[in-house]
């Protein structure tokens, strides 16, 4: 998906490991050292509109999460060290402000170009 994005003409800061903060409000995504084959990364952050989990599929179509899913589904991505319990507070914290701010779905899709249309679109 991020080559697709790119030769649309979208930034791609990274594509594999993503850091997330909210800041005022704003949910943003800033790249990360940590790229898959995405050889081209940057630190430049940029504000989120939407996060998909993405999953390879015979059709493009999105299925919208409810908040309550979509903490849950981000929280087994992260990459995270063993927790004190305070950290893993933040930590949901920080996920149930994302999801309250940023719509996040599963994006079932072919790796085409209709499909990084279908993600912004």
């Amino acid at each position: 998906m991020a080559s697709l994005g790119e030769v649309a003409g979208a930034r791609i800061p990274t594509d594999d490991r993503t850091i997330i903060t909210v800041e005022d409000g704003d949910v943003m995504a800033w790249g990360t050292p940590w790229h898959g084959s995405l050889v081209r990364k940057s630190p430049e952050g940029a504000p989120i509109r939407r996060i998909f989990l993405l999953q390879q599929s015979d059709g493009d179509r999105v299925e919208l999460m409810l908040p309550s899913r979509a903490v849950k589904e981000l929280f087994v991505r992260l990459i995270q060290p063993r927790l004190h319990p305070v950290e893993l507070h933040e930590t949901l914290r920080l996920l149930e402000q994302v999801v309250e701010r940023v719509p996040v779905a599963v994006l079932h899709f072919r790796p085409t170009p209709a499909a990084f249309a279908l993600a912004v679109g």
